[in-house]
């Protein structure tokens, strides 16, 4: 009867752990290219935390429903270029790149929203020198306030700041010359958007904070 009864119980432990570890895979958004679009409000329900990461995805900031999420990424690519410089340098120049980014989603209510994302990359071991195009040690790669309603059929959001653009196939919106894989650039902005899609949006040059300018 013990073991019988021992074997019920894990079998009901298994079965909410894979129910629960479910549902938190239908409401979990998935990592983007874009952090800004994903939402973790529904992790204020405790219950459908699961992931490692999940406590810092919602830090709650209050009573109201104010919460903060952050987030990163890292990127390390080695690279080796034959030929380089029109052949005249007739070994390979291989190097080390690397991108970190930090980010922070700050919801205060329903109505208010600051989101801040910092890129910084490094290169290291190439010969001749760190490309302009692969290094910058510290910029903004997004910055700005979202003010919005809290009618869901007819939800209207007003942004203005800057961040980065990736519509068709990432180049709609022109990005500068001295944009590489490594770095995304982005632009200075006013976006109107209407149940969740973007209404209307007007672009403007940035700096980055080494004074290089951003379309």
């Amino acid at each position: 009867m013990r073991i019988a009864r021992a074997r019920v119980i894990a079998l009901l432990f298994l079965t909410t752990a894979a129910l629960a570890a479910a549902a938190h895979a239908q409401v979990a958004p998935s990592y983007g290219l874009l952090r800004e679009n994903e939402d973790w409000s529904f992790l204020k329900d405790k219950s459908l935390r699961r992931d490692f990461w999940d406590p810092l995805k919602y830090i709650p900031l209050g009573p109201n429903g104010s919460y903060v999420t952050i987030g990163g990424d890292i990127r390390e690519v080695a690279e080796s270029v034959g030929n380089d410089n029109w052949g005249k340098q007739p070994y390979k120049n291989t190097f080390a790149l690397q991108r970190y980014m930090f980010h922070s989603d700050w919801h205060f209510g329903e109505h208010i929203r600051v989101f801040v994302q910092f890129k910084s990359g490094l290169e290291n071991a190439r010969q001749g020198g760190a490309r302009p195009i692969d290094e910058k040690k510290l910029d903004f790669e997004a910055a700005y306030l979202e003010l919005s309603t809290s009618d869901s059929a007819n939800w209207i959001a007003l942004r203005v700041g800057r961040q980065e653009f990736n519509y068709g196939s990432g180049r709609l919106v022109p990005q500068t010359a001295a944009q590489s894989d490594l770095f995304r650039d982005s632009a200075g902005c006013i976006i109107v958007t209407w149940q969740r899609r973007p209404a209307g949006f007007t672009l403007g040059p940035t700096h980055s904070v080494a004074g290089r300018p951003h379309p």
